[in-house]
Parts: structure tokens; C-alpha cells; sequence
């Protein structure tokens, strides 16, 4: 995907002295809550593996149609301009994650420069979503759905009233014969009105290939608004209530644009997590799957000591529930996530406090 025309509105916008922007329209990314009072500690604990029920491992939990509609993406690619098969514009490996509940893309442009996106299918919502963050900080936060070869997801607005603009994304990913993948990325500056073709590129299969090494640019690091995040990376025993749910490695990268979380529950499940921070609407964001396939998506702002994160998650498939997340450091060896419930507008009900101890 090629990521000029992003490079010039991240210019664009520092030369009019921003480093966010303000989102119009609906802000949480979430479906509607359904019998959120039917939510309780058990289901939370699930998510890190504890499973009362007996059905943590589930291996086959993702083997399904819904679930495969992105595997046509997997593979090692090559990327070139459709309309001209001699330009390069990068390459990408795509993986099978969390035993096919979720797809990874790892990009990599022109000089090494990296990007990453985490795209899960929600059961609940019967929709794909992508969370895509690149080296210079710039990320998408997508949904979509497949309809025949196609796949298409959109972002919500986002207004820059400095600029006078307004700016949504569509992509489409369209299953070609032969097995290439063409990749068509439509922006809008006034919010969905009219849209122009900013990159139209195509997939060529590349299985000998590898990645280049990462060369991230570092504007991150020189960011300060994504600097509360340094403190989380590391590897950490999990626990509730004193009993041992696995362990998370939580590692910055991106150039410090992206923390990727790896939860391992000793009951064998896994969950993978990217968290980052938007400059562009001045929230923190929190997307996580796991191979039950479960998605939770949250997002939220810096508090005193650590975030406070808010958003949607589905223990099980006949429960959607806003739930809070408040990550709370202690000191430099602990950190503690307080899962809340909201059981009515405004209302939140405590579940459970996982803890994090650091072991490195």
C-alpha cells in the first residue's frame, strides 16, 4: 500500500501546528450492547484462558466460512502499480494467526519502511475489521464485509477544520483470477461526498521472498503524545486473584508506533493485541482477538498514572457489552487492567482486576 499521500497530510497538519484532530460522527467502533447485565467475572476471565466451562482450547473455533473470507489475502507478495506492473510499490507478507482467527500483515515500502494491521472477523457483527498503524504513526481503524471476491471496509470521518477538510477512507481488496489480490484505497476529503483513487496496486505472488529489514523512520519517538505507552513493554506473569492466568510480552515496535501484545494462558489459549496511539482524534486504542475468536475493541485517553479505555466485547457469542478498562501502573514492577461493565448508560459495575507482573 503505498503510503504518500498520508505522508503529506502528516506534513500538512504539523505545518498548521497540529498533532491531532477532532472526529465528527460515531466515535465508538463497537456494535450496540446486547444484555450487558448478563456479563460477569467468568466471562473476563475467559478472555485470559480461565474457563470454567471446560471449552478454553477450541482449536477450531475460527474454521468456518465467515472466518476464511480474508484467506485469499495470505501469502508473500510482491506489490506493483496495476496500472503500471514496473513500478515497485513494496511488499507484504500476510499470516494466519491465533489458529485462523486472525490475519497479520506485515507491509514493508520503499527503503524498509514498515506498517502492520490486525484484521479479525467479529461473530457478533458479522464484519471484518482492520486496525493498521504504520512507522511514521498513522493508523486506520476499519470495517467492512465480503461480498462475492470482494472485501471492503471504511473508516469513520475524521475533521480537520484547519485544513477545511474531512477525511474517510474505503478499501477494497478484490480475489482475482490467477490468484493475484488488487488492492483499490479511496479517500475522501469531505467526509464520503466524493472520493478519489489515491493507490490501485496489485498482489503478485512471491513464496521465495523475504522481507526486507524493518527501517522505521522514528517520528514516533519524537512525538510526545505516544510516549505514555514506553512503560508497557515487557514480559509479564498474568494473574487473578492470585491464581496464574499465563503470560503477556507486550513489545514496541514500529519505530515506538505500535505496542503488540502476545497473551499465552496457561490453559493454551492465545490472544494477540495492538495498542497505539492516534494523534489524529488524540485517543489511545486498544484491538484485541483471541483464538476463540473473540474481538474487543476499545479506546480511550491517558489518566493519571496509565489509560482509562472503553469499547465493545463479545465473551460470548450471544453477549456484546460495553466494558471500561482502566490500565493502572504500580510502581515500575506491576500493572493492573480493572475490567468494568457498563450496565446502564453511564453506569459502571466492577468485574475483576487482572494483574501484570513484570518478570523482564
Amino acid at each position: 500500500m503505498n503510503k504518500t499521500v498520508l505522508i503529506v497530510l502528516t506534513t500538512t497538519l504539523a505545518a498548521c501546528g497540529l498533532d491531532s484532530i477532532e472526529t465528527v460522527g460515531p466515535q465508538r467502533e463497537v456494535s450496540e450492547p446486547t444484555l450487558s447485565r448478563q456479563l460477569g467475572t467468568g466471562d473476563i476471565l475467559a478472555l485470559y484462558g480461565a474457563d470454567p466451562g471446560g471449552t478454553g482450547r477450541h482449536e477450531g473455533a475460527c474454521r468456518n466460512a465467515a472466518h476464511r473470507g480474508f484467506d485469499f489475502w495470505l501469502g508473500q507478495w510482491r506489490i506493483v502499480s496495476a496500472a503500471d506492473p514496473s513500478s515497485p510499490q513494496g511488499q507484504s507478507r500476510i499470516d494466519s494467526d491465533l489458529n485462523g482467527c486472525a490475519v497479520i500483515e506485515n507491509y514493508s515500502g520503499a527503503g524498509g519502511a514498515p506498517a502492520r494491521s490486525l484484521n479479525l472477523y467479529d461473530r457478533v457483527s458479522a464484519t471484518w475489521s482492520q486496525t493498521y498503524i504504520d512507522d511514521v504513526g498513522f493508523t486506520l481503524r476499519m470495517d467492512g464485509k465480503r461480498r462475492d471476491r470482494v472485501l471492503t471496509m471504511t473508516s469513520g470521518v475524521r475533521s480537520i477544520p484547519a485544513i477545511g477538510i474531512a477525511l474517510t477512507d474505503t478499501i477494497h481488496w478484490r480475489a482475482e483470477q490467477g490468484g493475484t489480490v488488487r488492492q483499490t484505497w479511496l479517500q475522501s476529503t469531505d467526509g464520503g461526498l466524493t472520493y478519489v483513487n489515491v493507490f490501485d496496486g496489485r498482489y503478485l505472488p512471491d513464496p521465495g521472498a523475504t522481507l526486507p529489514p524493518e527501517a522505521p523512520r522514528g517520528l514516533c519517538l519524537a512525538r510526545p503524545g505516544y510516549r505514555p505507552g514506553d512503560g508497557l513493554a515487557g514480559t509479564y506473569n498474568v494473574s487473578a486473584g492470585g491464581v496464574a492466568l499465563g503470560t503477556s510480552t507486550i513489545r514496541s515496535t514500529l519505530g515506538a508506533c505500535l505496542l503488540d501484545e502476545e497473551f499465552v494462558a496457561t490453559e493454551g489459549l492465545r490472544s494477540r493485541g495492538f495498542i497505539a496511539f492516534d494523534r489524529f482524534v488524540g485517543e489511545w486504542f486498544w484491538t484485541r482477538g483471541d483464538t476463540r475468536g473473540r474481538v474487543a475493541r476499545l479506546v480511550g485517553k491517558v489518566s493519571p498514572g496509565g489509560f482509562v479505555m472503553a469499547g465493545s466485547a463479545s465473551p460470548r457469542p450471544e453477549v456484546t457489552a460495553q466494558v471500561r478498562v482502566t490500565f493502572q501502573g504500580v510502581g515500575t514492577s506491576q500493572m493492573t487492567l480493572q475490567w468494568e461493565v457498563e450496565e446502564t448508560p453511564g453506569l459502571w459495575s466492577p468485574l475483576v482486576t487482572i494483574v501484570y507482573d513484570r518478570v523482564a
